[in-house]
């Protein structure tokens, strides 16, 4: 039986000889010790509400666990139940980091959450997830796509200095609180569609090095600041078919980077 701190130590531990690199350069990773990591974050973390996982370095995640005779729902990651996904309290993930693919899929973060300065190696994904209480990921990094497709921010989220390095999807996203993406860094194609700003939302100082587009957009309440974007290469920022009001800000914006397609820009 490992105490407490062996257990944590196994948690923040080196898993790089967990999986092999196939000729294609994709992880294969050995599902044995996958599985013995989740059956222990169960145990010793969920099982007992405890929600700091910082500098944790997690495998990829495993697929759903069929039933058992000693657990009659099905099991995955966190979870005992996959159909309730759920973090009640605090959760902090500070300097994780996430090896293999990540599936926050139908997730309510129920107190406040932290990904300061984690790491996401491969594809992320958060969709139909709900952050109940303010979220910050400062400066965490993505290496791979992140889909945001159907996320509900209900308070302040903090996406301030992340860097994108792939392609990330806003997708039927609706942000009820104040977002902000100051200093942020787009390197490949992003996506916010069809997303609801009910609050303020800021995107000072960011940097694009390839298409940031607002398609179908809706400014509901409060301003709408884009301030100081910094182009490089290839960067452009296209807002298509939205509805752009008095509250949409531009300052100090190269507009010859900046495309407006099928837009009205109104007082109202």
């Amino acid at each position: 039986m490992k105490t407490k701190d062996e257990i944590i130590s196994y948690f923040k531990s080196d898993k790089s000889d967990w999986y092999t690199i196939s000729d294609n350069g994709k992880k294969i990773w050995d599902k044995t010790k996958v599985r013995e990591f989740w059956k222990l974050i169960r145990l010793n973390k969920m099982d007992v509400k405890d929600y700091n996982f910082d500098n944790f370095v997690f495998p990829e995640f495993e697929s759903p666990n069929p039933p058992t005779s000693g657990n009659t729902k099905p099991t995955q990651c966190f979870w005992r139940d996959i159909n309730s996904k759920c973090f009640e309290n605090k959760t902090t993930f500070k300097s994780a980091k996430f090896l293999g693919r990540s599936e926050f899929k139908k997730v309510i973060f129920g107190g406040k959450t932290y990904f300061k300065n984690s790491t996401f190696e491969e594809r992320t994904t958060f969709i139909d997830s709900e952050f109940k209480e303010f979220v910050s990921f400062y400066k965490a990094r993505f290496s791979d796509s992140v889909s945001y497709r159907g996320t509900n921010f209900e308070r302040l989220s903090s996406f301030r200095s992340v860097k994108f390095r792939k392609d990330i999807v806003f997708f039927f996203t609706r942000f009820i609180g104040d977002v902000e993406f100051d200093n942020a860094k787009f390197d490949e194609k992003s996506v916010f569609q069809k997303i609801d700003f009910n609050r303020k939302a800021s995107f000072f100082e960011i940097r694009v090095r390839n298409n940031l587009l607002f398609k179908l957009i809706r400014i509901i309440d409060d301003q709408f600041l884009v301030e100081s974007i910094r182009f490089e290469k290839n960067g452009l920022t296209t807002f298509w078919d939205c509805n752009l009001n008095r509250n949409v800000l531009f300052r100090y914006v190269d507009t010859f980077k900046v495309v407006f397609h099928l837009s009205n820009i109104s007082e109202t």
